[in-house]
């Protein structure tokens, strides 16, 4: 069994502020970026593979249908996921 810990920062001040430390008995950290707009996913990442490196790392984005505040419609998320984690895969 592994124990997973969401991280949702709605900035790149907010990914930047947190605490690594307070994850540490965390297998897998979960960064929910559903609440950031594309271009702000693309500057927040660097901050979260910093903050979290040597970690293991799930991507998550959830769409308006399951989450109110959420940034992307239905319609045009699995576009837009591909195209963000090509994105992210070069910042790597």
């Amino acid at each position: 069994m592994k124990l997973i810990v969401s991280v949702m920062p709605r900035s790149l001040e907010e990914a930047q502020e947190l605490d690594a430390t307070r994850y540490e008995d965390a297998d897998i950290i979960e960064w929910r970026a559903d609440f950031l707009t594309k271009d702000a996913i693309l500057q927040v990442a660097p901050a979260i593979f910093e903050k979290f490196a040597g970690r293991e790392l799930v991507f998550t984005l959830r769409t308006r249908a399951e989450e109110e505040k959420s940034n992307f419609p239905q319609k045009s998320m699995f576009k837009s996921s591909r195209k963000l984690l090509s994105s992210i895969s070069r910042i790597m």
